[in-house]
């Protein structure tokens, strides 16, 4: 069966790795749940789409319109973040979203390592 490995790094320590999650591919996206949190990730050569979330949040990073917003759904407040940098790097069987927002003291860097099974 095919899962992904996730692995979150701010300034270049890991904060979360999480091997063999199931996930499923829906049009271009694919979605998966890690921790109580939903995932979709849009991916190609040029563009990164990611949405995290949860009952308490929602996060969404659009690399290719430079946009980004953060949503605390118990007062209903939305934040609009500024993304100082961002890049999407695709490769065999990894994609890599790279990116830094006003609101992070460095990079943020999220990997998604696909595994075929067998």
């Amino acid at each position: 069966m095919a899962s992904l490995s996730l692995r979150l790094l701010k300034n270049e320590e890991e904060v979360l790795k999480k091997d063999n999650l199931s996930y499923r591919i829906k049009k271009n996206d694919i979605e998966f749940l890690c921790d109580n949190i939903s995932y979709i990730v849009r991916i190609s050569s040029l563009d990164a789409f990611l949405v995290r979330e949860s009952s308490e949040f929602k996060f969404v990073l659009d690399i290719r319109n430079q946009k980004c917003f953060y949503n605390l759904k118990e007062t209903d407040t939305l934040l609009e973040i500024e993304i100082l940098k961002s890049n999407a790097i695709l490769l065999e069987n990894k994609f890599i979203i790279e990116y830094e927002l006003e609101t992070d003291e460095g990079l943020n860097k999220v990997e998604f390592s696909f595994n075929k099974g067998e």
